[in-house]
């Protein structure tokens, strides 16, 4: 009788060992796939965040000076007289500035 306790304690001990192990493995799975999505977003992120960067990089003269309707530049690029030569109001240059600088 003795035999048999220890024998099936032994074997309920191999069984959550094996069920542990098994637990484990599917942790460490779902742990990967996890990293593994969150480097990719990262990576995203990252490169989103460069595309940003880069645009804001691009000078006033850059961003106007192909634009019809604009004929006079200012020192730093930006655009002071319509295409007619008239000089743009205040709320056209601010609409300017803030075009180019966000």
């Amino acid at each position: 009788m003795c035999d048999m306790f220890f024998a099936s304690v032994f074997f309920l001990g191999l069984l959550l060992q094996k069920v542990l192990f098994i637990c484990l493995k599917v942790c460490i799975i779902c742990l990967l796939q996890t990293w593994t999505f969150c480097r990719h977003a990262f990576g995203s992120m990252q490169a989103s965040l460069l595309e940003k960067q880069e645009a804001a990089s691009i000078s006033a003269m850059e961003t106007f000076k192909n634009k019809p309707e604009y004929s006079a530049y200012d020192e730093l690029g930006m655009p002071t007289h319509d295409a007619e030569g008239k000089e743009l109001t205040k709320s056209a240059k601010k609409v300017c500035f803030s075009s180019c600088h966000g």
